[in-house]
C-alpha cells in the first residue's frame, strides 16, 4: 500500500501462489510464485542489477528463511537497497554498533505521531487501508491471536482491542 502511494511504478511481490491475489490488492503490478522454482529462479536470474529496493518481509521470520544473497543479486549495483524488517544475528549486531553494510538497511521504529499522521496521509491519498485482524483482548482472544502469529500465514496484522470500542 505504502508504495503504490508513494507512485512506485513497478512493485513486485513474491508469495505463494494463493496469495497472488492478496499482494496485488495491496499494490503489487507484478507476482512471483515462490512454490514455482523455475519461475523464481527466473526471476532472480532476468532481473540481476535492475531492483532500485527490495524490502524483505521474510528474511529470519521462523523457518529459517534467509533471502538476502537473492535480494542483494537483483538490486542496482550503486544505488540499489534492500531494506530488511528481521535479518540473521549479524544484521542486527551491525545495526547495532552502526557497521550496516552499504546498500543494506534495517527497519527499527520508534512511536512517533509525526511518522503515524504522514503514513495516514499516504494511505488516505490511495483510498486504501492494511488487512487487519481485530481481537477482543482477553485470554482467548490473546491466545488466538498469538497461534494466528505462529502459524505464519497471517494475512495483514493482528491487533487487540484493549478497550472493547474497536468492531
Amino acid at each position: 500500500h505504502l508504495a503504490k502511494a508513494m507512485k512506485v511504478d513497478r512493485i513486485i511481490g513474491i508469495c505463494s501462489g494463493k496469495n497472488a491475489d492478496y499482494v496485488k490488492e495491496a499494490g503489487a503490478t507484478d507476482v512471483i510464485d515462490y512454490t514455482d522454482e523455475e519461475r523464481l529462479a527466473s526471476f532472480w536470474s532476468l532481473e540481476a542489477g535492475a531492483i532500485d529496493c527490495v524490502v524483505d518481509c521474510a528474511t529470519s521470520s521462523g523457518a529459517g528463511e534467509n533471502y538476502t544473497k537473492q535480494s542483494m543479486g537483483v538490486l542496482k549495483p550503486k544505488t540499489g537497497q534492500l531494506v530488511a524488517l528481521n535479518g540473521p544475528a549479524s544484521t542486527w549486531i551491525r545495526y547495532a554498533i552502526g557497521k550496516q553494510r552499504k546498500q543494506k538497511s534495517l527497519i527499527t521504529t520508534e512511536a512517533n505521531s509525526d511518522d503515524l499522521r504522514s503514513i495516514i496521509s499516504l494511505l488516505d491519498s490511495t483510498s486504501t487501508r492494511p488487512t487487519v485482524t481485530c481481537l477482543p483482548f482477553t485470554d482467548e482472544g490473546v491466545e488466538e491471536g498469538f497461534k494466528m502469529l505462529k502459524s505464519r500465514r497471517v494475512k495483514g496484522k493482528v491487533i487487540f482491542d484493549v478497550l472493547g470500542e474497536l468492531k
